[in-house]
């Protein structure tokens, strides 16, 4: 069945939540068998639809079938956020049928997917896309006493995957420029004549607090996590 995706627009990328919401279109396109109905039985691995729609359908005089959809789904994705904030990232769409086994369908990819020229992340420049077809295992028999232990079952799996990245230091500078104004504060105060003690001290103090406020404002945009990473350094 050969397969394409036009993703026509993403409306969320939540870092610290864990997901991302798009808007695409999936068609299908196979000689043979009309009944085989790939659009009626394809499903989102990871991901949640919360809205299909058939666009279009038909069946041509040489055999070939073709089905279209509108889709709108939630995908979760849990971000690496070592390099946030200049990070980069990538959005997959992962498609595989819920009822037949690689054996009995396989995806072939489509040149003719893309990706619409007015997409927009805020706060990312989309790079490029990507697309691959490849078989997904589950190892495991689902507890079924006809099916023999190791025999796991394959399913073809589409994948379709946007490559965003950070726009420059500009949010890297806002996220970090009460910590900047911290250290700036504290170096003033090796300017302040060793005989006033109280503003020697009482500076570094109030960077300290700056410093600590900087970071809670920090982990309130990252998922919790308990590796280090870009943003714990600085």
């Amino acid at each position: 069945v050969s397969t394409g995706i036009y993703l026509d627009s993403v409306e969320t990328v939540s870092i610290k939540d864990s997901y991302w919401t798009s808007t695409f279109y999936v068609w299908f396109r196979w000689k043979g068998d009309k009944s085989l109905d790939p659009g009626k039985s394809f499903q989102l691995v990871d991901a949640k639809i919360e809205k299909k729609e058939l666009q279009d359908s038909y069946t041509s005089p040489d055999g070939t079938n073709y089905q279209c959809y509108r889709v709108v789904a939630k995908m979760t994705k849990f971000f690496n956020t070592k390099l946030l904030p200049l990070e980069q990232h990538m959005l997959n769409i992962y498609i595989e049928d819920a009822a037949l086994d690689d054996a009995k369908l396989e995806y072939v990819i489509d040149s003719a997917s893309n990706i619409s020229p007015s997409i927009q992340v805020p706060g990312f420049k989309v790079e490029t896309y990507t697309q691959s077809s490849h078989p997904h295992t589950y190892q495991t028999t689902y507890g079924d006493p006809r099916i023999k232990d190791g025999d796991f079952t394959s399913y073809s799996q589409y994948n379709f995957a946007l490559d965003i990245k950070r726009i420059g230091y500009g949010f890297y500078i806002k996220l970090f420029i009460g910590l900047f104004a911290g250290v700036l504060l504290t170096l003033g105060s090796f300017f302040v004549r060793p005989a006033d003690t109280g503003p020697r001290y009482g500076i570094p103090s109030a960077a300290y607090f700056g410093a600590v406020g900087n970071t809670y404002m920090v982990n309130s945009i990252m998922p919790a996590s308990g590796q280090f990473g870009l943003t714990d350094l600085v």
